[in-house]
């Protein structure tokens, strides 16, 4: 079976959305999953690094809407929120 992760960006008003499709097994998926975030990752700046790493660890959080669909309609990434919230843990960490 060919094993992809084929995925498209659409923008709109509120943000981004990524639409995809997948053949393979789970592990293919999460290995494909990772690979596009690491590719993400690297062609940010420096200064968003840490910022983007942040937010895709609350998004694995247990309690995260990732794992709770039904809770939520759609995720929404509140990029300010999140730099408030990673700035303020590295101003305690210091």
């Amino acid at each position: 079976m060919n094993r992809f992760l084929k995925y498209e960006w659409r923008p709109h008003d509120g943000g981004t959305q990524i639409a995809f499709s997948f053949e393979g097994t789970i592990v293919d998926a999460t290995a494909a999953v990772g690979r596009l975030i690491q590719q993400f990752y690297d062609m940010i700046d420096d200064h968003t690094k840490p910022m983007f790493a942040f937010a895709c660890k609350r998004l694995m959080d247990k309690d995260s809407p990732v794992w709770n669909p039904k809770d939520e309609e759609t995720i929404i990434v509140d990029l300010k929120a999140l730099k408030k919230t990673l700035e303020a843990q590295q101003d305690g960490s210091d």
